[in-house]
């Protein structure tokens, strides 16, 4: 009996339990938190920015180019060196060193002729003067001596810069006229190029001058320049001659510098002018004058210069 009774009271045990367990409120639901965003990307800075590095030249562009260089230059027919009828080769250097001239032309220079002593008289003049020497022999004629080179008459370049080059032209001629010449030489003035012509033409006949002129053009005309043309034209401003070397931009530094006639033959009393120095486009003439010596026939005629630079490329 108590056995049942303590069952019964363990049954009622756990019906209450379960009612219990049944009627009781659910515990109230946490919400799930709510997902935390992730941190924004921020833009990145811009990284710093390398040095730029100096500018440098495009391959095949040029500097600008140096200034421009001056260049003084005298010619003057020396006459063999005759002057007053005696040989005075010292009296020639005096005068030159006198001009102070960079670059001198002479005509009527001889070359071992027992008449000026069977002297080269370029050679000479250039040692004296301290100068680059060239020699153009136009007309020639037995040697003064066995064992010598013919004698010779012709035109003498003499540089106080460097002579690179040397050509010497023989000009037209016909039958019993005096041989003529164009000696070119190419001076190297502190690294620019100059070409310089001397030339002495035909003094009997103007059309053979003329012919003459013509032969100058088709040289000076395949030269690039800069270069300046000088020496004893045996011609006057207005001749033909002048007129075909001035074709083609050639110009006469007197006309553009000088002052008064410019007279240079003979030379006490001079009613003529016949030496010139002319020029291409690329050279500029700063002033020009006659010098009188009186130690030839002719006045020597002096001009000053500006060459532009050498192209850098």
């Amino acid at each position: 009996m108590n056995r049942w009774i303590h069952g019964l009271f363990a049954l009622l045990a756990l019906v209450t339990l379960g009612g219990l367990v049944a009627f009781w409120p659910a515990p109230a639901r946490t919400p799930d938190p709510a997902p935390v965003p992730s941190s924004p990307v921020l833009p990145t800075s811009p990284p710093t920015p390398h040095p730029t590095p100096p500018t440098t030249p495009e391959p095949g562009a040029c500097p600008t180019p140096g200034p421009a260089v001056r260049l003084s230059v005298l010619t003057f027919n020396i006459h063999g060196g005759l002057g007053h009828g005696r040989l005075d080769l010292g009296q020639i250097a005096r005068a030159i060193s006198v001009s102070r001239a960079d670059v001198v032309l002479l005509q009527e220079v001889d070359r071992d002729r027992v008449r000026t002593g069977v002297v080269q008289q370029a050679e000479s003049l250039g040692r004296t003067l301290g100068f680059h020497a060239a020699y153009g022999a136009n007309k020639l004629r037995r040697p003064a001596r066995p064992g010598l080179p013919p004698a010779a008459i012709g035109n003498a370049i003499l540089s106080r810069y460097p002579i690179t080059d040397v050509t010497n032209t023989h000009l037209p001629n016909r039958m019993g006229m005096e041989l003529r010449g164009l000696l070119h030489a190419r001076i190297d003035v502190r690294g620019r190029s100059v070409s310089v012509y001397n030339t002495h033409l035909q003094h009997t006949s103007g059309s053979m001058r003329r012919e003459q002129a013509h032969a100058i053009r088709e040289v000076i005309d395949r030269d690039a320049g800069p270069f300046i043309l000088g020496g004893d034209l045996n011609a006057e401003p207005d001749s033909h001659a002048v007129a075909i070397l001035e074709r083609g931009g050639l110009a006469d530094t007197w006309a553009e510098v000088g002052e008064g006639p410019g007279l240079t033959v003979p030379a006490f009393v001079p009613h003529r002018r016949i030496d010139f120095l002319l020029h291409d486009e690329a050279v500029r003439p700063l002033a020009a004058a006659v010098l009188r010596s009186g130690i030839s026939d002719h006045r020597e005629v002096w001009g000053a210069f500006e060459v532009p630079a050498a192209p850098p490329c």
